[in-house]
Parts: C-alpha cells; structure tokens; sequence
C-alpha cells in the first residue's frame, strides 16, 4: 500500500509512519523538518509530489502555538494556516495530479486548541 503522511516526523504521524512500514506499506512522509515539504505553499508541495499513486493518505499535519486569551487570534490563525489549510492544499494538488488511486482511503487528523477559562489556568490555550 502506496501512503503518504504528512507531520510525520513526530507524535502521531511519526507512530502511525512506523507502525506501517513495520506492516510492510511503502510510506512517504512529509514534514517541513527533515523532508522540507511546507504545507502552505503550493511549489514546495508540487516538488514534492509522489510518483506511484496513493492507496492512504494522512493529513495529519499540524502545529501548536501556546498562548494566553489575548494572543487567539495570532496564534488561532497561524494554526489554521497550517492544521487546517495546509492539509487542504495538499489533497487539492493530490486530487489535480492524479495521484489517487480510485478507492484511495483519505484521513485528516485536526489539531487544535481549547481555551480553558477557569481561574486557575487564566485562559491559558492549551492542545487537544
């Protein structure tokens, strides 16, 4: 099974990157670290798109910005760029370049915040 993960240099996608290679899968992972692929822009994308076609895709890109209550909104859109419409951009240019197989399984794995509002945590972010 042709796979492509991306985030999957740590945590989730690092585990589920290791779990099926162990089963034999043939995975590509991605991450702006080691493998220099930035979801948010669509050339480093296309650079970087696979030769086989993909059986499962892996949207699990994502990152995490701490904060107080009075930095939401910096840090909520940055997180958004990447979480969310970093992972879209990727399965738009998977879709366009027909690098899907038909019954091609697509995952996306969100991460987010949660704003915590009791008094002791002062409305620290803190992830999901």
């Amino acid at each position: 099974m042709n796979t492509l993960i991306t985030g999957g240099s740590e945590g989730i996608g690092l585990a589920l990157k290791d779990l099926l290679q162990k089963e034999g899968h043939n995975v590509t992972s991605w991450s702006r670290g080691k493998e220099g692929v930035d979801i948010r822009n669509l050339g480093s994308i296309a650079a970087h798109l696979p030769k086989n076609k993909l059986d499962l895709v892996v949207l699990n890109a994502g990152i995490f910005l701490p904060g107080g209550f009075f930095y939401l909104s910096r840090t909520l859109n940055e997180q958004l760029e990447t979480n969310l419409r970093g992972n879209v951009n990727v399965l738009q240019l998977l879709i366009f370049n027909e690098c899907l197989n038909p019954n091609a399984l697509i995952v996306f794995v969100l991460t987010e915040d949660i704003l915590f509002t009791s008094n002791t945590l002062k409305g620290e972010v803190g992830y999901v």
